[in-house]
């Protein structure tokens, strides 16, 4: 669909761009500022909770840091408390490049056939408010996650429906609620789906029982972690989620109705947003599936990807890079959109996305761009889906 997206003499050169961006990537990441103290913060806290736990401490109720992954997967960073800081630094950069080139390289040469696009790769820096150059200065595994995630999703799109569970299922074992794409096993034409999502649930469960059973304190304080990141302590810019969002609003219409003042009524708005998403997402999905034939399954996972982004109630400003391919997918195969997505996708850079957040106009409220714009994605796709259908 996309092949002949770009210029001629990119056709040639597209492969070269491959170690070139890994030696660009390695470079942002060696030059000073990753050292200074507040570059790579996640990492920091990946570093300091793993340290006190092998202290004897509590990573769960670190003053300084908060760890916010289940207790199996402090082994994983258990490495980390013998070795300095400036070295894990260099060996995540190394690691993080790496994966990010690889899933670039998958995005355009496997799944969206975009290769010879060169507007692909500058959108991939530049949309949702630069997400990906956000993880990789935060120092968060968001890019390691996504990459076996897209590995899964790569799977799925070629009929290994076991692969696919596995990488979803190892990708949920840092973020619990990336179990949710396992949704899309109900998308497909296979006698042994319900085995699929039988054994996964069970095997799901029993890592979440073993994290427990590991140590119940620890569970504890997992859960308690989770819950002030979901409902507390980030909102705006570094979690533009529907969640908050809707919190916000509700906040403002509360001063005129005085319908919002708990902070409960603020959820139920939440998830009554969330629900009206799902039915009609699910609604354009049954028209679509009735009057139409042949393999949609790249469709369904790019849909079901949007809508995870902005039903989840905690999205963080990095998480965004989940949805680049699908957001890319469907501007790229329609020019009519092509000029709404630019000026969304210019919205989200950096300098104006800056200004659109201070701004007393939008009171507060531009700091939601890149959900505005994985929103204006939805209704692209919901308006596609219902035209296919009438055809």
């Amino acid at each position: 669909m996309f092949e002949n997206g770009g210029k001629n003499y990119w056709k040639n050169k597209r492969l070269l761009a491959y170690p070139l961006l890994l030696v660009i990537i390695v470079a942002f990441g060696f030059g000073d500022r990753p050292f200074d103290p507040g570059y790579q913060w996640d990492l920091h806290a990946y570093y300091g909770s793993v340290k006190s736990y092998a202290e004897g401490g509590e990573p769960y109720a670190h003053a300084e840091f908060t760890y916010v992954y289940p207790p199996p997967t402090m082994f994983l960073f258990q490495w980390m408390a013998w070795i300095s800081f400036k070295t894990i630094r260099n060996v995540f950069t190394i690691i993080n490049a790496i994966v990010l080139v690889g899933l670039i390289y998958l995005w355009a040469e496997k799944i969206l056939k975009c290769r010879n696009d060169p507007f692909f790769y500058i959108f991939c820096f530049g949309a949702y408010n630069t997400s990906i150059l956000i993880a990789l200065r935060s120092g968060n595994i968001e890019l390691i996650i996504n990459g076996i995630l897209w590995l899964g999703f790569y799977f799925y799109l070629k009929g290994k429906t076991g692969l696919f569970c596995i990488s979803t299922l190892a990708a949920s074992m840092f973020k619990i609620n990336l179990i949710a794409l396992l949704v899309l096993l109900l998308f497909i034409n296979d006698k042994r789906r319900g085995s699929y999502i039988m054994l996964s649930g069970l095997l799901f469960l029993a890592y979440l029982l073993s994290a427990y059973a590991m140590s119940p304190h620890l569970f504890s304080g997992y859960l308690d972690n989770i819950h002030e990141k979901a409902f507390g302590s980030e909102r705006g810019a570094i979690n533009p989620s529907t969640l908050e969002f809707v919190k916000d609003i509700t906040v403002r219409l509360d001063k005129w109705t005085g319908l919002f003042h708990t902070e409960s009524s603020r959820i139920l708005a939440y998830l009554a947003v969330a629900a009206a998403t799902i039915i009609l997402s699910l609604y354009a999905y049954l028209r679509f599936s009735r009057r139409t034939r042949g393999d949609n399954r790249m469709l369904v996972l790019f849909f079901i990807c949007i809508v995870y982004a902005i039903i989840s109630p905690r999205f963080k400003d990095y998480s965004y890079m989940l949805i680049i391919p699908p957001t890319y997918y469907f501007i790229a195969q329609k020019k009519e959109y092509m000029n709404i997505a630019t000026i969304l996708l210019v919205l989200t850079f950096p300098p104006v996305s800056s200004g659109l957040a201070t701004s007393t106009l939008l009171d507060g409220l531009g700091v939601y761009f890149p959900l505005f714009l994985a929103y204006s994605v939805w209704l692209m796709c919901i308006m596609e889906m219902t035209n296919a259908s009438k055809d």
